[in-house]
């Protein structure tokens, strides 16, 4: 299963529960398409979604550490684990 299909079919989980929430914010990684472009997406625990090019920030420290990504992120940056 591709990552975008699974994060639709996260999203339309998450949303189906919306009245009596399951307490969690998704974050999906993964290789997308023939080229292997890395996918990233986040979720809230209400099913709305984010996919990006660059960075997710998720849980408790996310305030904080989306400052230092933002602050440290160049774009083309060598991911870990993704050489």
């Amino acid at each position: 299963m591709k990552p975008s299909t699974f994060s639709h079919m996260m999203e339309s989980m998450l949303y189906a529960r919306r009245f009596a929430p399951w307490f969690c914010e998704p974050v999906i990684a993964g290789l997308e398409g023939p080229d292997n472009k890395p996918f990233i997406y986040s979720s809230d625990l209400l099913g709305a979604g984010l996919a990006t090019d660059d960075f997710v920030a998720a849980g408790t420290c996310m305030e904080n550490m989306a400052g230092m990504c933002e602050s440290l992120y160049k774009p083309d940056m060598v991911r870990v684990g993704m050489v």
